[in-house]
């Protein structure tokens, strides 16, 4: 594909998946109903979203080209207005889509937008850093229609547009202004104080004197600060703040960032009532006792250094909240406690570091800002929530007092409700425990639970339905020893509490049969290699008693076994999956050297193996077999030298179904003749008699081929040597192939896969084109796909699915072939492709044709209408007796800019719906141009250059 070519999504487009992107975001779509193409031609039936009334269908068209900020994109509009005739009058008489004003873009574009808007009331972002130099007749344009204003978001340009304002009342309901400092006698707030309902200020300087009382429903301030009437500026103070909140008492939102440093005044300013902020953020400790909500959904508190406890007020609206949530998690570390929601419409993301007190204090701190805000949550009701508790402090060496166990003390302890009159366990539904290991002691955490279950005269808590030790260990080895220690001061926790006390019968999974449960375990625990993870096992095995006795009494969860691990694993797997067939992994290189028992070990148990995979251990295993028959369906080897004298392939050859050879070099007397259904082969090579190594003939593969007819899985990933006779080696019927994966255009005559449900070819250097036969495998597998995509390129052809139960890839790269027969090259393959495809019935597929091909100056041929004069080319099948067109399902085309000339195109629809005698083709239902100006700048002057 040419450089910089673009890809996106056409609505009308009826493939049930979007295009593939190739590129760069940006598209701009040709329209196909503009009149240049004839309409019997196109789709007869009106696309469904077209088909909905005008409202809805502005209504969906402004949410596709709304941005980040809030804002419509206009070069998004533009784009969509080129979908089809309806969508352009559509948007054309939408004032709305386009009362977005970015002045960045000039005077032009914002005298065009407020033509466009007519009456609406309008947006504007105004950035001066973009605008060009001496260009400021766009603050005339926008003064002029201050009365259509919505809102406004300045950067940095805020006073020179103020300036010009008249005295007349705006209508405006939001202000955002960004990196400026507002004059005293700024008259602004004045003119739109009725109806404003949005103040954010980001870097910006606010006089003492500005009258807070605006009636706002939302404030956002970030880094503010206050200039006095001397002139200095300093940190708007935090009863400054206050003086905000008091006078806004309808707030909906509001934000709060980068705060001043408290005063010693501050601590006594009383809490105003908010009774409709829906929603609260803030970055600092400062404010938190300013303000009480509680009707709060989503409270978002950040704040960092704290050196004292905040007073218990400042929890009011975090408490509150945190009644209504469905489900919680609280972690406790050593400098900071977090508390997050995990389920239910209220929004919890609270975060306070306490790094900044001294040493000594800040477990303190820690523990007093958690019982204080617990406090103020259970003061008049308790937390419904069920609870997952993280405990991640760590005991400091000589101290006696353990952070963890505190906070384990704490929730020990009842409270009373007054409107209840009931004695509640704090966080009565508390059902998780995680812990750092070695984490408590046992008897710490069975007195905890028994306390909360049969405590008389207070309500019973919930179960406990799940304890964690999690290591800090990264190491590996380390931490499959820590997970291996049956210790009852840490490990397996839950499986020496009373039944009773840490019960799961309430869970679905736990109510599945034995076998269905054993199934699902196996699932969890298997690796991308199709193996058991033993540490996987060991980890869910510590989930419940019951889960505990069910991968015990399971021998196949144990039957993955990895020498790496040493003499005591093999020795412990081998034990406990009994007498059920294993699969082993061998890697000597994370084996100590003189540890060669486990092959012993192995070899006397060779009866049981189900598969096997070497990497580098391959000889010295198999020199210690003897001579009985093995039951192995299954064998991997990689990086090995196989001997003349292996014995490996005799004993297996019965009942081997898979073979896998990576960067290996097999004898020359290797027999292939071993009944395979799947064949692996990446990076061989073969030994002579001699001794000297060397690719494999083709002649080789074919061997393989020849001798395992039953194959339904073939890869190959290698270039093997070729000769002049390789093209007279006839092709192999494999009748069972289902997937194939070739990389390499020498081997693909070889075999003829009718059955075939997904084809993988990936072919680079091609220097001559490969003979017709080596397409009769795809050709088969695209006359079943439901959809896929043909891509003509310079310098490579690529052929593949888009959805569907079968699938097609295919990439044939020609850059080894002369630069002027190249594009000839390509031509012949697709030529060769389809022939072989459309040899007996025709392509049904749905088909998207993209031609990315380039013209050469000075050239009279053109690629891409040599493509389209091949599917404008008849064929005729001697079964049906019919003509038709190729791939008469082709609907959509796709060009890069200019693309072909609309003679050329029209020409090609016409042909192929209206000659007599030939079957007419499917609609096209979509043209596409795609800009390979990938600058944001360039493609809108392109955009605007085809819109004129």
């Amino acid at each position: 594909m040419a450089s910089g070519a673009l890809s996106s999504y056409c609505p009308l487009n009826p493939s049930p998946t979007p295009p593939r992107s190739f590129g760069f975001h940006n598209l701009a779509s040709f329209p196909h109903d503009l009149g240049w193409i004839p309409r019997d031609s196109i789709s007869k039936e009106p696309v469904f979203i077209d088909r909905l009334p005008i409202e809805l269908l502005e209504r969906l068209i402004s949410l596709g080209v709304k941005g980040n900020n809030g804002l419509l994109e206009v070069e998004r509009v533009y784009m969509w207005r080129r979908v089809s005739r309806k969508w352009k009058n559509v948007i054309d008489n939408c004032p709305s889509l386009w009362s977005s004003i970015y002045t960045s873009k000039g005077t032009k574009h914002v005298r065009t937008q407020l033509e466009k808007s007519k009456g609406a009331p309008i947006d504007i972002l105004i950035q001066i850093s973009f605008l060009p130099p001496q260009d400021d007749d766009w603050i005339r344009l926008l003064v002029e229609n201050a009365h259509r204003w919505r809102s406004i978001w300045a950067i940095h340009v805020f006073n020179k547009l103020v300036a010009q304002l008249g005295s007349s009342p705006l209508m405006m309901d939001k202000i955002r202004i960004q990196g400026e400092c507002i004059p005293r006698d700024c008259k602004l707030f004045n003119l739109v104080r009725p109806n404003l309902r949005k103040l954010d200020l980001l870097f910006v300087t606010i006089p003492d004197n500005l009258d807070p009382t605006l009636g706002l429903e939302e404030l956002c301030f970030n880094d503010i600060k206050e200039q006095r009437e001397d002139g200095t500026t300093h940190k708007l103070p935090i009863s400054k703040i206050r003086q905000f909140l008091q006078a806004n008492p309808n707030l909906r939102r509001l934000g709060l960032q980068d705060l001043p440093t408290a005063s010693p005044n501050d601590g006594g300013l009383q809490a105003v009532k908010l009774p409709k902020l829906e929603e609260a953020t803030t970055s600092g400790s400062q404010v938190l006792h300013l303000f009480r909500a509680e009707h709060c959904h989503w409270v978002r508190f950040t704040v960092g250094c704290i050196k004292e406890n905040p007073p218990l007020r400042a929890w009011a609206t975090l408490g509150h909240t945190l009644r209504r949530v469905e489900r919680l998690k609280i972690v406790v570390r050593d400098a900071c406690l977090s508390i997050r929601e995990l389920a239910g419409p209220d929004k919890v993301e609270v975060f306070l570091d306490v790094s900044a007190a001294r040493g000594k204090d800040r477990r303190n701190l820690v523990y007093s800002m958690l019982k204080g805000i617990l406090d103020e949550a259970e003061k008049d009701a308790q937390i419904s929530a069920r609870v997952e508790l993280a405990l991640f402090a760590t005991r400091e060496s000589g101290s006696e007092s353990d952070p963890n166990l505190e906070v384990l003390e704490l929730l020990q302890t009842p409270v009373s409700h007054s409107s209840s009159r009931q004695t509640c366990w704090r966080m009565p539904n508390l059902d998780t425990i995680r812990m750092r290991e070695p984490g408590l002691l046992y008897h710490h955490l069975r007195a905890f639970i028994q306390a909360r279950s049969n405590c008389d005269g207070i309500q019973p808590a919930g179960p406990i339905a799940g304890i964690f030790i999690q290591s800090d260990i990264d190491n590996d080895k380390n931490f499959k020893e820590v997970l291996e220690h049956e210790r009852e001061d840490n490990a397996h926790v839950i499986e020496v509490l009373p039944a009773q006390l840490a019960t799961q019968e309430h869970l679905f999974i736990n109510r599945l049969p034995i076998e269905l449960l054993e199934r699902l375990i196996a699932f969890g625990v298997e690796d991308d290699t199709g193996l058991l993870e033993v540490e996987r096992v060991r980890m869910w095995r510590r989930v419940s008693r019951k889960w505990k006795n069910v991968i015990d009494n399971c021998p196949s969860l144990w039957s993955s076994i990895r020498t790496r691990k040493g003499i005591k694993h093999v020795r412990a797997q081998l034990a406990k999956s009994k007498r059920a067939p294993i699969d082993i992994l061998f890697q000597v290189s994370r084996t100590p050297s003189q540890d060669d028992d486990w092959i012993r070990l192995l070899v006397e148990n060779a009866h049981r193996w189900r598969s096997i995979l070497f990497v580098n251990y391959f000889n010295k295993v198999v020199a210690q077999l003897g001579s009985p028959p093995l039951r192995m369906d299954t064998v991997k080897i990689q990086c090995t030298n196989i001997l003349r004298d292996c014995k490996l392939f005799n004993p297996v050859r019965p009942t081997l179904r898979k073979l896998d050879l990576l960067v290996v070099t097999i004898p020359h007397n290797f027999d292939p003749t071993l009944g395979l259904e799947e064949l692996d082969l990446t990076d061989i090579m073969e030994r002579r008699e001699d001794g000297t190594t060397r690719k494999p003939p083709i002649s080789r593969f074919h061997q393989f081929l020849q001798a395992n007819p039953n194959l339904r899985r073939l890869k190959l990933h290698d270039h093997l040597a070729h000769s002049p006779n390789d093209r007279d080696l006839r092709s192999v019927d494999l009748p069972k192939l289902r997937e194939v994966a070739i990389s390499g255009s020498q081997v693909l005559h070889l075999f003829r896969a009718e059955n075939c449900r997904a084809a993988q070819f990936t072919v680079r250097s091609i220097r001559d084109n490969p003979p017709l036969s080596a397409w009769t495998t795809l050709a088969h597998t695209l006359r079943r796909v439901q959809r896929f995509k043909i891509m003509v390129n310079d310098t490579w052809l690529w052929v593949g699915d888009v959805g569907g139960s079968y699938r097609v890839g295919v990439r044939l790269d020609v850059t080894a072939a002369i630069h002027e027969e190249r594009q000839n090259l390509v031509y012949s393959m697709l030529k060769g492709i389809l022939d072989e495809a459309e040899k007996d019935a025709q392509i049904s597929a749905c088909v998207e044709l993209e031609l990315f091909a380039t013209r050469e100056s000075g050239s009279d041929s053109d690629l891409n209408l040599e493509v389209l004069d091949l599917l404008q080319t008849p064929v005729s099948r001697s079964s049906s007796r019919q003509t038709r067109w190729r791939i008469p399902n082709l609907d959509t085309i796709s060009m890069l800019e200019p693309g072909l000339s609309y003679n050329r195109l029209r020409a090609f629809i016409q042909a192929r719906s209206n000659s007599a005698g030939i079957q007419p083709a499917g609609p096209i239902t979509g043209i596409f141009i795609q800009s390979g100006k990938y600058n944001g700048w360039n493609f809108k002057e392109a955009l605007d250059e085809v819109l004129s």
